[in-house]
């Protein structure tokens, strides 16, 4: 396959490596319902979902109309905190909280409307379990969401030495993949921080001084990315200087010159005039 076929191929994968569902203020975070209509607990099953950092994020209960429900309780447990109990009772409409102290998360109107909560500016600290339990007249029902907080990273790439370049992907949520076009002999590193996000730094050389551009292409979760940079922008760049030095350097000589013969053809006269 030739260069632009191979282009072609890597950037359509990077376009379709990844497609993700987001909670957006106006559509649920997407999850299994489950059901019970006897009374042995409910087991718990939970698939991870995905929201970015900076974002509104809605959680929804199960589909059940309040006016058959008795009564519904959030279980909120986020990482490193204890868990924090919500409740609702349809009958007397009684909101009780324990220990709930993050205001960001909220009810999506009210609990009389909606069982619903929302989550208004999304950050690292809102990783974790969400579950819905919600007791009807026809039985009991859950839905768990597992929230995991994705951060797109800062992607620079940078000129080495020996035609060599480096790409990072810096500080994101999960870690980003890198992927070089044209291919070279390339070295990828990771970087946790203590928040939780990776930076990934990939180093790549080119044995063959024929490659004047290369391009690194960044996956992620929140969206692909890419650069591009003149390898040899360095080397045109000297090369042009030392040109235009040269040039003047010419000029200059021949200026030199010229100011000399005028000079002399002007002192010539003078003698001439004064004899």
């Amino acid at each position: 396959m030739n260069a632009v076929g191979k282009t072609s191929a890597l950037a359509l994968l990077i376009f379709i490596i990844i497609l993700v569902t987001y909670g957006t203020e106006s559509t649920c975070i997407n999850e299994n319902q489950t059901t019970q209509n006897s009374s042995s607990p409910l087991a718990e099953v939970s698939t991870t979902v995905y929201a970015q950092m900076g974002t509104k994020a809605l959680l929804c209960c199960p589909a059940i109309s309040l006016t058959k429900t008795i009564f519904l309780v959030w279980t909120i447990t986020l990482r490193g905190q204890p868990p924090c109990r919500i409740s609702y009772k349809t009958e007397t409409k009684e909101i009780n909280e324990t220990n709930c102290t993050d205001r960001n998360i909220t009810w999506a109107s009210t609990p009389a409307q909606s069982p619903d909560l929302q989550i208004n500016t999304v950050d690292l600290g809102h990783d974790g379990l969400y579950l819905c339990e919600m007791s009807a007249h026809n039985g009991n029902f859950q839905k768990k969401h597992d929230l995991q907080v994705t951060v797109p990273p800062e992607v620079t790439l940078s000129r080495g030495e020996n035609s060599t370049a480096v790409c990072e992907a810096i500080a994101g949520k999960p870690a980003a993949h890198i992927f070089w076009i044209p291919d070279g002999d390339c070295k990828t590193a990771t970087e946790p921080h203590s928040n939780g996000t990776v930076t990934v730094r990939s180093t790549c050389h080119w044995e063959n001084n024929n490659v004047s551009a290369v391009f690194c292409f960044v996956s992620h979760l929140t969206g692909d990315q890419s650069k591009s940079l003149e390898l040899n922008q360095a080397k045109g760049v000297n090369s042009t200087l030392h040109s235009l030095l040269t040039i003047l350097y010419v000029k200059l000589s021949i200026l030199g010159i010229i100011l000399l013969i005028i000079g002399f053809v002007f002192f010539q006269k003078r003698n001439y005039c004064r004899k």
